[in-house]
């Protein structure tokens, strides 16, 4: 398994807070790629990400667009533009999600993998399981 993708429902929802529930976001350097999420009427900003994802799970967003690329914390974050240069990479997880509905994660960290796919399966969110034979993205990109 490289990674998972599935679909998530369109609209406002606090996704990302439960997505990465258990896990502390500064411990790792976050690298956003291309993003466009609305809270309150307003865009996101990076650096108020990951205040949005630890705030309370009655705070809701919209996420159009997201290309987010974790890093172990201190260590050089590189462009990421396909898989084998995800794995040759000091980036430990991927997380794509395009037009507000289609996610995909491609993991390292098993750390982050386990308490991601307990938080999935909390969700009772149906994935597929991606691996190097049925993976059809060729560039790390949501645009």
């Amino acid at each position: 398994m490289i990674g998972i993708e599935f679909e998530k429902e369109n609209g406002y929802d606090n996704f990302l807070r439960k997505l990465f529930w258990g896990i502390d976001l500064e411990n790792y350097d976050l690298d956003f790629a291309e993003t466009e999420i609305i809270a309150n009427n307003e865009i996101v900003k990076e650096n108020e990400f990951i205040n949005m994802v630890n705030q309370s799970l009655n705070n809701k967003y919209y996420i159009i667009f997201l290309n987010l690329k974790i890093f172990s914390k201190g260590k050089n974050k590189e462009e990421i533009k396909n898989y084998q240069e995800f794995l040759n990479s000091n980036c430990e997880f991927i997380l794509l999600i395009s037009d507000a509905v289609y996610v995909e994660m491609y993991f390292k960290d098993n750390h982050l993998k386990e308490q991601i796919l307990k938080n999935i399966n909390s969700m009772n969110i149906k994935f597929n399981i991606k691996t190097l034979e049925n993976d059809g993205r060729y560039i790390m990109s949501v645009i």
